[in-house]
């Protein structure tokens, strides 16, 4: 028996009550299905021919027979749609019959296969384009409560058939009773809106999902979502699958596949090179031990082509950024943010583009092109992700700004990665002794590893000192300045040597470790893939709170004593440089005055420690306040703020070319019940990709088709190009300088193998064989496949 979690509709309480002396009895396993018996001898519209089971003349024992039924006494198995509900007139609606109808689905004859359906008297029929429904932004969603009664050539809905409130005020038999059914088709599009609109279909969706998921069926209710896997293909197919297995290994390595000279390859060829390029090696090398691929090379054609699919998504968004490659070519990255058919985001490069300008209406243009070329329409974009460079960010002229001239739902967002960089660097140019100290740094970095014979000695003493190699150390140095012979080293060694020595490096040095620390932390996590904008707002805020828990005397007292501890160690004085203070000039007649004698040490405090950190924090605020005001609306949909209409109302007023209003509000209160009812455990649902496996699981993104269209829009929205930036790390180890003279064609393919390397090994050789075997190319023959 399957046990129901805690559900028991209103009308059943009082019923339920009066059974608490009978102790063997467990009330929670009533559930809705069964909650609707105990009246339906009530309604006027249903005479029973069976006898009626009342709920509080039933115990458990009864139940668990009942569920223990097979379904094949419950549905007739010789039926084509065995749940037309036409055929269940003077049916009890029981537990068992409710589970065998709901694994079976609901009868939509002429939604995947062609059926005629019959004429009325009026030459009106039931229309198959009416299974969808036109959402506003041009969209279909599957009607998966409608179903057609081939029995009785009328119409009825299903989850209110199983589970609608017989006793509600707003009751109507036409579309739940199987004795009536809906029949009036000229108006069937009003009626149909109509009802999916009304409050007794939104509570019985919501109880046959909460039901779906109290019964662990094991399928959804949406069959749409459902893949179909290919089947085996023939045995000849397994020469491919080791060519298709060695390109993919060399593109996954980013290897080169061809030497520069390479010759005709003929295992049995008496001509012999010192070197046939990396695939062709690799074939060779299975040679010697496949047997499948050895009988297979002396008659297979020596040339192969491949080709890849095209991307189809509801809404996504774009990350574009440029870089120069080996070849001083300005490629540009073209990257994609969507959420695919099981509700996972997903971010994908897809190609470079040579940019051979980088003004705002090129990079328009090119955009296009790159749509237009991967099937996606610019309608679609919901979302843009650039750096902040005026080509792209113009609010005028800018790319982001042609864009959404076509489409005025294509929110720019500035790359948070990008912004928090120059967060750091706004923060360091404002202040003297911050550039100084990072200039010191940059030159201490360049002198070292710019000499072998300087890196080794300094290495040399980090180990002796039994110090990690990325430790600086003062006394690495002084061996340095002590074994160089020229002028100019030994000067510049002593310089730097110098300016690491005084205090305010040093207690600069604490002050950054712990500044960068705290920011790395929102750095990395700003460029994950499956991160939200909510979340990220969320982390912003708090790296902000942090960094100003540190402005404070207590943080400067560590920093000090920090320092002096590293001074005592090496040797050095613990105090403040005492500046030459400026002498006005006093003009005539102007009286004299005491020069002030400043103390080191509140100069340091006022004009270095409070101005970076207060510097810091006025540039987090001021650089990601229009982020925090873009992506507020956004957190009613995730759990800690379901329920606030207000903001709902806010996000939905800015998407009301993709939702009805209306509608959507009402499906949000729906959800925010049915969320509630099935009250998944703490801690389960804490990102958005939980939320959105949440809604997939339980289908709720057909149930509330406007609510699934926001949370699919809510996770397009990036939060950095990173990924852009991942794809030019690739490109640079996929075209180098020996392989400077690449097309965009192959870099583009072999940097896609390489970046997404989770595709590729899950790569359908099957598809690609499939699509091999369709090719007729003028002069090369064709393998049968």
């Amino acid at each position: 028996m399957i046990k129901f979690n805690k559900y028991t509709p209103y009308y059943f309480q009082q019923d339920l009550d009066q059974r608490n002396d009978s102790s063997d009895v467990e009330t929670d396993t009533l559930k809705t299905a069964i909650g609707n018996v105990s009246k339906l001898q009530d309604n006027k519209d249903a005479q029973l021919s069976e006898p009626t089971i009342e709920p509080k003349d039933m115990n458990i024992l009864q139940i668990e027979e009942i569920q223990k039924e097979p379904i094949s006494l419950l549905l007739d198995p010789t039926n084509s749609f065995p749940t037309d509900p036409a055929l269940f007139v003077n049916k009890i609606r029981t537990p068992a019959f409710v589970r065998a109808v709901m694994e079976k689905g609901p009868c939509q004859p002429g939604l995947h296969e062609p059926f005629k359906f019959p004429q009325n008297k009026l030459m009106r029929s039931f229309r198959p384009s009416w299974y969808y429904r036109d959402m506003k932004n041009g969209l279909k969603s599957v009607r998966d409560w409608l179903v057609y009664s081939v029995k009785k050539d009328c119409a009825y809905c299903f989850p209110c058939w199983l589970f609608a409130d017989r006793l509600d005020s707003h009751f109507n038999p036409s579309f739940i009773e199987p004795a009536h059914g809906f029949v009036k088709w000229k108006k069937a599009t009003e009626k149909f809106r109509a009802h999916e609109q009304s409050s007794i279909h939104h509570d019985s969706v919501r109880q046959f999902v909460a039901t779906t998921k109290r019964l662990n069926i094991g399928m959804t209710v949406d069959k749409q979502q459902l893949r179909v896997y290919e089947q085996q293909i023939a045995q000849n197919r397994a020469v491919l699958h080791r060519l298709l297995d060695i390109t993919f290994f060399l593109a996954k390595q980013n290897l080169a596949f061809r030497e520069h000279r390479e010759l005709r390859f003929s295992c049995t060829s008496k001509v012999k090179s010192e070197n046939e390029g990396n695939f062709l090696e690799l074939v060779k090398l299975l040679f010697k031990y496949d047997g499948v691929l050895a009988k297979h090379i002396a008659t297979s054609p020596r040339h192969a082509i491949y080709t890849n699919d095209t991307i189809a998504c509801h809404f996504c968004g774009v990350i574009l950024d440029s870089t120069i490659d080996v070849s001083h070519k300005d490629q540009l990255s073209f990257c994609l943010r969507y959420v695919d058919d099981t509700f996972v985001i997903q971010e994908r490069f897809l190609q470079f583009a040579d940019l051979k300008s980088s003004n705002s209406e090129n990079l328009f243009k090119q955009l296009k092109v790159l749509l237009e070329k991967h099937g996606l329409d610019i309608k679609r974009i919901r979302c843009q992700s650039y750096h902040g460079a005026n080509n792209m960010s113009g609010h005028l002229t800018g790319l982001q700004a042609r864009v959404k001239k076509e489409n005025s739902s294509a929110t720019y967002v500035h790359c948070c990665a990008h912004n928090l960089n120059l967060v750091l660097v706004h923060a360091c140019n404002g202040c003297v002794d911050a550039v100084t100290f990072f200039g010191t740094v940059q030159k201490l970095y360049t002198f070292i590893t710019g000499s072998h014979p300087r890196l080794d000695i300094f290495q040399d003493a980090q180990d002796k000192l039994k110090m990690k190699r990325t430790t600086l150390q003062r006394l690495s140095l002084e061996k340095i300045v002590g074994r160089e012979k020229t002028p100019e080293n030994v000067g510049e060694a002593q310089g730097l040597l110098d300016a690491i020595s005084k205090f305010e490096f040093l207690v600069l040095l604490e002050m950054w470790i712990n500044i960068l620390a705290d920011i790395n932390i929102l750095s990395e996590y700003l460029q994950k893939i499956k991160i939200d904008v909510v979340t990220a707002s969320a982390m912003i805020t708090s790296t902000t709170e942090i960094v100003t828990k540190r402005r404070s005397e207590e943080h400067f007292r560590d920093c000090i004593n920090t320092a002096t501890s590293i001074a005592a160690e090496e040797e050095l004085t613990a105090t403040f440089t005492r500046r030459r203070l400026r002498r006005r000039k006093r003009m005539p007649g102007e009286q004299a005055t005491d020069e002030p004698h400043e103390d080191p040490k509140d100069r340091f405090r006022r004009d270095v420690f409070y101005f970076i950190y207060d510097k810091i924090i006025n540039e987090l605020k001021n650089r990601f306040a229009d982020f925090h005001n873009r992506v507020r609306p956004f957190g009613c949909l995730m759990p800690a703020n379901l329920g606030k209409m207000d903001m709902f109302s806010d996000l939905a007023r800015s998407y009301s070319e993709d939702i009805d209003i209306g509608l959507a509000e009402k499906e949000y209160e729906q959800f925010c019940l049915l969320y509630k009812e099935l009250k998944p455990e703490k801690g389960t649902i804490e990102t958005l990709q939980d939320m959105l496996h949440w809604v997939f699981k339980n289908s709720l993104h057909t149930a509330y088709p406007n609510m699934g269209i926001l949370f699919r829009i809510f996770a397009t929205i990036s939060v950095a190009s990173a990924t852009a930036e991942r794809s030019f790390s690739k490109m640079k180890l996929v075209k180098n300088y020996l392989r400077s003279t690449m097309g965009e064609e192959r870099l583009s393919s072999l940097t896609l193998i390489s970046v997404e390397r989770d595709l590729s090994e899950n790569a359908n050789f099957d598809s690609v064989i499939n699509t091999f075997s369709r090719m007729t190319v003028t002069g090369r023959r064709n393998v049968q496949l």
